[in-house]
């Protein structure tokens, strides 16, 4: 809204922070535009069983260069472990008393922690994509889609089909409102091609396809499990 209106936060607004979903750099980089340079924008990383589990603060995200959602730090009090199959592991004072009689919380996020003892997660344990001899997670790469012009959203999926031993992968694209849907699947396309998208080429998808994204629940969060089996539907049938 402040970008169609060509507004800015006041200046006296000195702190925000930002909760719930995912936190993508694409997204911190337009807010920081329409904010004040003193405005710090905290991201929280949290779960229902454990509030908050990290902070940090979007500078410090913007300028992170590695792979992964940096999400900073565990706060004062809460511990967080890798297991060996890469899923996060948290505890700590402020996890929620008697979670199925364990000292630790299994988050279902894949993570690693940094040589500064800051989290990074790769993505949903989940929603992780297995072709051939490599690991494909999501998150890696849906927030350099979601970075190319005109494109609102986006989901890689994992998609089982009949005829091929390892799953098929899935691009869908979410156009801004007023773009064409078939023009803005065809620059993704190009970009993955041409490798402005900055996507492995082990991780490219199959098949890319243009599509409003169905939502759910009271974050409004992407329901992948309905946008998957919409998708398998049209792949069984060829329409992709």
């Amino acid at each position: 809204e402040l970008e169609k209106g060509r507004k800015r936060l006041p200046e006296s607004l000195r702190v925000m922070i930002l909760g719930s979903a995912p936190i993508h750099r694409s997204f911190l980089g337009r807010l920081r535009s329409v904010i004040g340079e003193a405005t710090d924008v905290h991201c929280a990383y949290a779960m229902t069983e454990m509030l908050p589990v990290s902070v940090v603060e979007s500078r410090e995200k913007l300028a992170y260069e590695g792979d992964g959602d940096l999400v900073g730090r565990p706060v004062k009090g809460a511990f967080v472990a890798v297991a060996e199959d890469g899923e996060l592991h948290v505890t700590g004072e402020n996890l929620c008393l008697g979670k199925l009689g364990t000292a630790w919380h299994g988050s279902g996020d894949l993570a690693r922690v940094d040589d500064y003892g800051r989290i990074v997660l790769l993505g949903r344990k989940k929603d992780m994509i297995i072709r051939g001899h490599h690991n494909l997670y999501p998150s890696l790469y849906e927030d350099k889609i979601t970075a190319l012009p005109g494109v609102s959203r986006c989901a890689f999926l994992g998609i089982d089909t009949e005829d091929h031993a390892d799953e098929r992968v899935v691009l869908a694209v979410e156009p801004l409102p007023g773009r064409d849907a078939e023009a803005v699947r065809l620059a993704v396309l190009r970009a993955i091609d041409d490798g402005t998208a900055g996507i492995d080429a082990f991780a490219k998808p199959d098949h890319v396809v243009a599509c409003a994204m169905p939502h759910g629940g009271r974050s409004n969060k992407l329901d992948r499990v309905r946008l998957r089996s919409e998708i398998a539907e049209k792949l069984a049938h060829g329409r992709l």
